[in-house]
């Protein structure tokens, strides 16, 4: 069994007028029990830097926003007969604070992924295919 502890953070600067600079952070737990099967589970953290912006409220603060799991299964793996490989994942969350505003919020999300790449040339060219539901 595998195990990941990874840290992974997305930034937003700027907006129209005024000083806006926002992150969010996800502290996820990753392992890997099977071949095929993928769980992750974390937190959620962000930052909110914003003055003198239209429609925003001015506020400077860090807080835990959230939390997150991510399931993902292997239902078709790559082979040296078969160059498709497909994965499947689902990804719920649950949010305190909003990603863009700051404001405090209870959000839902519930995402799901399909993934499929066709190897095309081995171990040099892939085609990759990624389809995204996301309901909120």
């Amino acid at each position: 069994m595998r195990r990941n502890f990874t840290v992974d953070s997305v930034g937003r600067l700027g907006k129209r007028d005024g000083h806006y600079a926002a992150t969010e952070t996800k502290y996820e737990f990753e392992f890997t029990p099977t071949q095929f099967i993928q769980i992750e589970f974390g937190a959620l953290g962000s930052t909110h830097h914003i003055g003198g912006v239209s429609d925003l409220d001015d506020r400077s603060q860090f807080a835990l926003s959230g939390a997150f799991a991510e399931f993902r299964y292997l239902a078709i793996e790559r082979t040296s007969s078969n160059p498709l490989a497909v994965t499947l994942a689902v990804e719920p969350t649950v949010r305190r604070i909003d990603e863009t505003s700051g404001e405090r919020v209870r959000n839902f999300e519930f995402e799901t992924t399909i993934n499929a790449d066709l190897e095309l040339m081995r171990n040099r060219l892939f085609a990759g295919f990624n389809l995204l539901t996301n309901l909120r």
